[in-house]
């Protein structure tokens, strides 16, 4: 698997009333990792959440996303297991959303956690 570049963009305001907050991560990794363990780079402390839930990485120049396990996983409101992702998908894990925002040209991810 190739590294990736990936900034994830998580939320800490969850105040709908204000302006959301976001602060900002930056990986380098060859696959991003997804869960409630503290293991995860990406942690989603929820019950609905596995421990290890689901990994995001490059295959073939491409970003894809696989459910570990028994974990069920869902992109734009459909179940799946494994499948090719692109910008604006939507991967929800319990109550959260991790959007893909972005797939730069110069191979850089940009997500959003909320």
């Amino acid at each position: 698997m190739p590294t990736m570049r990936i900034i994830l963009r998580r939320r800490v305001l969850p105040d709908s009333h204000e302006d959301p907050v976001y602060r900002q991560l930056v990986f380098k990794v060859r696959k991003l990792c997804i869960g409630r363990a503290a293991d995860q780079h990406v942690q989603i402390a929820q019950r609905d959440v596995a421990a290890k839930h689901a990994i995001l990485y490059l295959e073939r120049a491409r970003l894809r996303v696989r459910a570990i396990g028994a974990a069920a996983l869902e992109v734009n409101g459909k179940s799946c297991r494994n499948v090719q992702l692109k910008a604006g998908d939507v991967l929800t894990f319990g109550i959260s959303s991790l959007t893909i925002e972005q797939l730069r040209t110069d191979g850089v991810v940009v997500l959003k956690l909320e």
